[in-house]
């Protein structure tokens, strides 16, 4: 409730966008008096407001993805190859195919969607797929598929840094499959471990690693939304 707030206090003064507005509570903008006063309602359940900030932004970028997400838009469908949703970039994705026999085409991309992953699927791409960096050979990443009842581990992608193709996508903001998976320091403290993918149908809270010293997992209890906008 605090963030619908803040976001209808913020577009007072600013024409509204989200990756804008995600810098503003990143930062001190956040704690001018006129936002603090706002909170006071929901301070109950936080300690201080520094607090009720930071749990802000994950809400935030839950609600974002959802936006992202609605309808799938940018994803395609089992069987849907070259429909009128992706007719407006068949010359692009031809030129993309003429480009690849004698170049390397490196696409740098702040989107977040998965249009470009999917450009393959059509027919234009004949010559090559495109390559992101990320493979499954050997990772000791897995996520959990629920499909009819039952539950399914499956190993995900990580990121690799490799590119066997010669159109190479590089997504500089995130996306929405990508996961940040976190391990536990000696200290207590998470950081950052490996990028990985977590697709469409995946729970993104129960992803877990394989443990290397024993026969068991590691599991990453603190993830609650994708990747997609990564804190410059």
């Amino acid at each position: 409730m605090f963030c619908s707030e803040a976001m209808k206090e913020y577009n007072k003064n600013h024409e509204f966008d989200y990756e804008q507005f995600f810098d503003f509570i990143s930062n001190e903008g956040i704690y001018d008096s006129s936002y603090e006063k706002l909170a006071k309602p929901f301070l109950y359940m936080f300690s201080d407001y520094h607090r009720l900030v930071s749990n802000m932004k994950t809400i935030y970028t839950q609600m974002i993805e959802h936006e992202l997400r609605k309808g799938r838009k940018t994803e395609k469908f089992e069987r849907e190859i070259a429909s009128d949703k992706f007719s407006r970039y068949e010359n692009l994705v031809k030129y993309l195919d003429k480009l690849s026999i004698d170049y390397v085409v490196d696409i740098f991309s702040l989107n977040h969607d998965l249009l470009i992953e999917n450009l393959p699927r059509t027919n234009w791409l004949q010559h090559e797929g495109i390559s992101d960096g990320c493979h499954s050979y050997r990772s000791p990443y897995y996520g959990e598929l629920e499909c009819n009842g039952n539950k399914y581990d499956c190993r995900l992608e990580e990121y690799k840094a490799f590119y066997n193709t010669a159109i190479r996508l590089y997504k500089l903001d995130g996306s929405l499959d990508y996961l940040m998976f976190k391990r536990c320091g000696s200290n207590g403290c998470f950081r950052n471990d490996k990028m990985i993918k977590v697709p469409y149908g995946i729970s993104v809270d129960k992803t877990k690693k394989q443990n290397k010293k024993r026969l068991d997992y590691i599991m990453d209890w603190i993830e609650y939304n994708y990747d997609f906008h990564q804190e410059s």
